[in-house]
């Protein structure tokens, strides 16, 4: 009979130590399971910290390329504002008879009339983002169009600048040549650009209005006219243009501050 139940008790702790050591290898399991877990969640959390820090980098370096860009929109639209006064002004001077001409006004508007810039976007930034698909990372949806249509959509009026706008230009520079004398623009070039030149500039205005201006040319008044008119109408769809893009770039630039705060 003792041996009986020493026989059970022994086995009784087999079965205990079998039962403990299962669940000890269940919870090993768990403990490991929950360990790579744990270490995926930290990687996985370590790697969205890069892309964030990546992308608000990224996105710190396009907002400063755009806030260049409207600086240069600015600049640019003052300048040609400027040469479009300047056009309008000349168009009423040769409008009138040419007894009645202010020669050394219409000098000047002539040269000032001249000046011509075009735009070209900051695009690296961009470029950047999208070579290295960190623009998926952006969450505005809105803010990842407008910047696919600001820098990939067709750009009709950089088409246009290339065509008519500077046809235009190369047949007022060669209308405006006939109508000064020799070297008297090129002598505006020196007197303004890259600084002032006083000197010149007062040698300019003493030269007065037949120093400056072939009043030989005077009796072309008119096929004239038909040039800088068409110079004028080029340079407002330009300046349109220009502050229609101003406008959207300071969009841009409002929506890109938001991402990155």
């Amino acid at each position: 009979m003792i041996k009986f139940f020493r026989k059970n008790r022994h086995k009784s702790l087999m079965e205990n130590k079998t039962e403990k050591y299962f669940k000890y290898a269940i919870g090993e399991i768990v403990l490991v399971v929950i360990g790579i877990m744990i270490a995926l969640q930290i990687n996985n959390w370590n790697e969205s910290r890069k892309d964030q820090k990546r992308i608000r980098t990224g996105l710190i370096e396009l907002k400063s390329a755009l806030e260049s860009d409207f600086s240069s929109l600015e600049y640019l639209i003052n300048e040609i504002e400027t040469s479009d006064r300047a056009g309008k002004q000349l168009l009423n001077n040769l409008n009138k008879s040419a007894d009645s001409i202010d020669l050394v006004q219409l000098f000047f508007n002539i040269y000032t009339s001249q000046m011509l810039g075009t735009f070209g976007s900051s695009s690296n930034s961009y470029v950047s983002l999208v070579n290295n698909g960190d623009i998926d990372l952006i969450k505005d949806n809105i803010l990842k169009r407008r910047l696919g249509d600001y820098y990939n959509k067709f750009d009709w009026a950089s088409t246009y600048e290339k065509g008519p706008l500077i046809k235009s230009y190369e047949e007022y520079i060669a209308y405006s040549h006939n109508f000064t004398q020799p070297n008297t623009l090129r002598l505006a070039y020196e007197a303004y650009f890259p600084i002032v030149d006083t000197l010149k500039v007062k040698y300019l205005k003493e030269l007065g209005g037949q120093g400056l201006i072939n009043t030989d040319q005077l009796d072309q008044v008119s096929s004239f006219m038909v040039v800088v008119d068409r110079l004028q109408t080029n340079r407002y769809i330009q300046i349109t243009n220009y502050k229609r893009k101003k406008d959207d770039v300071q969009k841009l630039i409002n929506l890109t501050r938001i991402e990155i705060e």
